[in-house]
């Protein structure tokens, strides 16, 4: 079935993307700006949608989304009375994780597993079995020493979740390495360890990444997030996001910071859903370089802790986010012995499994005190839920809060009694869930009456609509895995029509020139090209992908060898050749037509007062569309003329640095060694956003080569990312 989506939806993505490329829409790239937008409600997402903002990322659990818009459209959704917040899709950094000391398997200590009575945790029989833990961060290596359950990767440049930056596997390695007898043992090794990579090979990305990585674990039902990274800085956008993931019955445990003390506690920690953790040294005494503060709820050690680095390597760092990935594994361990306890009763129930330290009950220093399995003086008391005593579990059991139920209708633009109206007459009781996690499940993974309700009335389709979709591809409900799929067939399958298609997206075509008669032929060929398509086609464009970044970073045309010039329109001729599509490009000055060739084209920095216009036609020489532009809108493509009018809807790259705000939220993992301080490591990575033809390249060669090539992969990857993992 997700091959069929595929084939599917390629087309009008495609369509898309080779369309906004048209250098238009690079001609005020430096007046977009990546904006967070929160919404209150169906109203304001549809504000956004009406707003003539590109959106760049649309989240399924979070009522937000990632737009690249001019300050005119931010201004008028600021002052939306359906829009909560609209804040800037702040650049997201880690700083480099200092001198990590590579080590020999053999040599490492782990001092740490001894100080939080690991071992003992292990001869019950508490390994984390079964808990699935999503570790927010550069991603995993496939180490030796660790078996990863599968992720997700929210970063532009690449579909892989594997790090190439070091962190992440470091953190995965204290949480879940295999107890094989080799390297290094894990806290705890059979926990399903997910790999949410939202952060690149420098170890930067966007709030909007971090977003879509909780929007993820939410979706797939994660036990636990571990953060381990901060800022300094707060966002709405990313409180909304952590108590959303809170209420649907994930943990969420983040890192206190690495500025020491007299700093405050960094975000996301400080945040109430968040469990803060500060790190302790060998002694058990807090380090000098934790943050610490009112918001700390646990220690756990963070100082010379050994683990996995990529490659086959091992090496000690030093941090917060060591610290807090030890409290994730103790709570996977909870979480197996006590399999029925709600988040917030697992969270209560750490504090009993903590040593207190420092002051007399929690401080600012240790919170509720050291993590440590068992409970320090006695496990004689402890039961499920957190409590003490001889209590009962179902004693402690508690439903959702009806103030919850009562936001989800709000979500779902229904009443209380609408929404509980709706599960009891398929045979669901509202009132019966213990977190909202299960309520999510049945309403938007599960497919049931109750999601299908609510995903016809969102996307407007009758009931009958659907099942003549269904029935005129010999399919049935139940042959979708997921809502996500159903809705995937649902707005391919149902929009099949061009009419349809041409509706939503008119407007931004016809911006550029595109007349519907144009739309429709081009539509029709990349359906019937890509109708069929394989594994040999994504890997085509894969191909293209990969050429074109190695290309590297280029200030003009003129800075080229005669070697990457050839290489830049032989990647168009592929790119044809791979749609099967035929390219004419035509000079116009006055009366006199001159058709020219790429090659041509690409020597070009201008056409003064000519006129280009380009032709496309299939391989069989039919006539596709043309477009025409002068040498004054190119001269904008290069100088993006903040003066001119500018179309309502223009598609934007994410990979494009657009302007930003100056007050930038960096989300940062530090070690004791590197607070503040460069790493030539990661300065040795090249810029993923140097992958591409700036702005102030001709816009002739970003058209004959930028342009269609990298869109058109760049739409099928992120299909293929979204249909086949």
């Amino acid at each position: 079935m997700k091959k069929l989506f595929l084939k599917q939806s390629v087309c009008a993505l495609l369509l898309a993307g080779l369309i906004s490329q048209i250098p238009i829409g690079n001609a005020y790239a430096e007046e977009e700006q990546q904006m967070v937008v929160v919404y209150e409600n169906e109203q304001g997402e549809k504000a956004i949608q009406d707003s003539g903002a590109a959106v760049e990322e649309q989240y399924g659990h979070l009522s937000a989304a990632a737009i690249s818009a001019d300050t005119e459209t931010i201004d008028e959704l600021k002052k939306d009375p359906d829009i909560k917040y609209v804040e800037p899709d702040s650049k997201i950094r880690i700083a480099d994780n200092g001198e990590s000391q590579p080590s020999q398997a053999a040599a490492l200590e782990q001092w740490n597993l001894a100080s939080i009575h690991a071992p003992m945790a292990w001869e019950d029989g508490l390994t984390g079995n079964g808990v699935k833990i999503a570790i927010m961060d550069s991603g995993i290596y496939p180490h030796d020493d660790l078996e990863i359950a599968g992720g997700f990767s929210a970063v532009d440049y690449t579909t892989s979740y594997e790090d190439d930056e070091g962190h992440g596997t470091h953190i995965a390695g204290i949480i879940g390495a295999k107890h094989d007898g080799q390297g290094i043992d894990g806290i705890a090794p059979d926990a399903d360890l997910y790999a949410v990579k939202v952060l690149d090979q420098k170890g930067e990305g966007y709030l909007s990444d971090l977003l879509e990585g909780i929007d993820w674990a939410i979706a797939q039902n994660m036990d636990i997030i571990n953060l381990s990274m901060g800022t300094a800085d707060k966002s709405d956008a990313l409180e909304d996001a952590v108590d959303k993931a809170y209420r649907a019955g994930i943990l969420l445990v983040a890192a206190s910071g690495n500025e020491g003390a007299g700093h405050p506690v960094d975000y996301p920690a400080a945040y109430e859903p968040v469990i803060a953790v500060s790190a302790t040294d060998e002694n058990n005494d807090i380090t000098s370089f934790s943050s610490v503060g009112d918001e700390v709820e646990f220690a756990a050690p963070g100082a010379d802790i050994p683990s996995t680095l990529p490659g086959s390597d091992y090496g000690m760092m030093s941090g917060t986010s060591q610290a807090t990935s030890h409290v994730t594994a103790m709570l996977a361990i909870l979480k197996q012995q006590f399999p029925a306890d709600t988040n917030a009763q697992l969270r209560q129930l750490l504090q009993q499994y903590s040593m207190d330290l420092g002051q007399e009950g929690r401080d600012g220093l240790y919170g509720y005190g050291m993590i440590q399995y068992p409970a320090p003086e006695s496990d004689d008391g402890i039961v499920p839920g957190g409590t003490e005593g001889n209590s009962s579990q179902d004693d402690v059991k508690e439903n959702v809060p009806t103030e919850d139920l009562q936001a989800l209708a709000d979500e779902v633009g229904m009443t209380l009694e609408e929404l509980e109206d709706l599960f009891a007459a398929n045979g669901l009781d509202l009132y019966s869930y213990q977190n909202m996690g299960e309520i999510y499940h049945v309403m938007y993974q599960d497919v049931n009456q109750v999601s299908v309700y609510l995903l016809l009335e969102k996307i407007g389709l009758k009931r009958e609509e659907l099942d003549q979709l269904l029935a005129a591809d010999s399919v049935t409900l139940a042959d979708f895995a997921s809502l996500e799929e159903l809705a995937d067939y649902v707005s391919v399958t149902g929009s099949k029509d061009f009419d349809a298609f041409w509706e939503e997206a008119s407007s931004a075509f016809q911006e550029i020139g595109m007349s519907e008669e144009e739309g429709r032929n081009l539509y029709d060929h990349l359906e019937s090209v890509l109708g069929s398509v394989s594994d040999d086609t994504i890997a085509g464009i894969e191909s293209l992908r990969d050429r074109a970044k190695g290309i590297g970073d280029l200030g003009s045309l003129d800075d080229l060898e005669d070697g990457q010039r050839s290489e830049l329109v032989s990647l168009w001729h592929d790119f044809l050749a791979l749609f099967q599509l035929k390219a004419k490009f035509h000079l116009i000055e006055g009366d006199k037509e001159t058709e020219v060739t790429a090659e041509e084209l690409s020597r070009l920095a201008d056409i003064g007062e000519q006129t280009l216009r380009v032709e496309l036609y299939d391989t069989k020489d039919g006539f596709l569309l043309d477009l025409s532009f002068d040498g004054r809108q190119l001269e904008h493509v290069s100088a993006g003329s903040p003066e001119e009018a500018k179309p309502d809807v223009v598609p934007a790259q994410k990979g494009e640095e657009p302007e930003r705000d100056a007050g930038e939220i960096k989300l940062t993992y530090k070690t004791a060694e590197s607070a503040g301080q460069g790493s030539e490591k990661n300065q040795a990575h090249q810029d993923p956003e140097g992958q591409r033809l700036p702005d102030t390249a001709s816009p002739i060669g970003n058209l004959v080569t930028a342009g269609l090539t990298l869109t058109a992969a760049g739409f099928i990857l992120y299909a293929r990312n979204r249909y086949t993992k």
